[in-house]
């Protein structure tokens, strides 16, 4: 099954990246934005374990992972989050959340790094498609 997990990888590539998720913990995009343009909070993606954020996650395959267990922990996050009640795997909301997870997952290839903006999500490039586009900017300056 593929899932989304906060990744350190690509971080710094924009000036206002953030990480402070645990490298390989499951992530998902919290269904609010604030509304303050220096937040950051719409770029953002929530760890399940650390109850924290971070602007890059990347697709991997948890072969021994079911929906099931998905939804289980992101019940446990959101209960702990203060988001749920109990702990329901079965509530609504986890629902929307699993589903969301599973749909942005299948969209790319395992290893991407993503980013959000809102409801925007990409592929960031990899790092060889950033050397060489450092290469070209080294080697063909652009005309003044």
């Amino acid at each position: 099954m593929r899932i989304l997990e906060a990744t350190s990888e690509t971080q710094g590539d924009r000036d206002d990246d953030y990480h402070w998720c645990t490298d390989g913990e499951l992530t998902y995009i919290q269904g609010t934005d604030c509304d303050r343009p220096d937040c950051g909070c719409e770029r953002g993606w929530a760890g399940v374990d650390s109850h924290r954020a971070t602007t890059t996650v990347q697709v991997v395959d948890r072969p021994g992972m079911a929906v099931a267990d998905l939804a289980a922990d992101l019940a446990l996050s959101l209960f702990d989050g203060g988001w749920l009640t109990t702990p329901d795997p079965t509530d609504e909301l986890v629902s929307v959340y699993v589903d969301e997870i599973i749909d942005i997952a299948n969209h790319f290839e395992v290893g991407d790094v993503l980013w959000r903006n809102g409801e925007v999500v990409g592929r960031r490039h990899d790092r060889a498609d950033r050397d060489f586009v450092a290469w070209i900017e080294d080697n063909f300056p652009k005309a003044s």
